[in-house]
């Protein structure tokens, strides 16, 4: 019983630690705005043309991509 802490306030005091760790995180931001021709819009790290097709990276590796083609694509941003 001289533990300081309660056990009710340990779960608390560990969502606070974390909720806190999330917010000084570094944020990922998208190189690029892909709009469709549909009005969806797609936030990705870059785009290539291969092949006749373009194809979104949503990250920067090489595995992580959408292919669409080109007459999908309203503007890159």
């Amino acid at each position: 019983m001289g533990t300081g802490l309660s056990m009710k306030r340990r779960p608390l005091i560990a969502a606070c630690a974390v909720a806190a760790a999330v917010c000084f995180m570094p944020m990922g931001r998208a190189a690029e705005l892909v709009t469709l021709r549909n009005g969806f819009q797609i936030q990705c790290d870059h785009h290539i043309t291969a092949g006749g097709s373009v194809r979104i990276y949503l990250t920067a590796g090489s595995d992580d991509y959408i292919e669409l083609p080109p007459s999908e694509i309203a503007a890159v941003a």
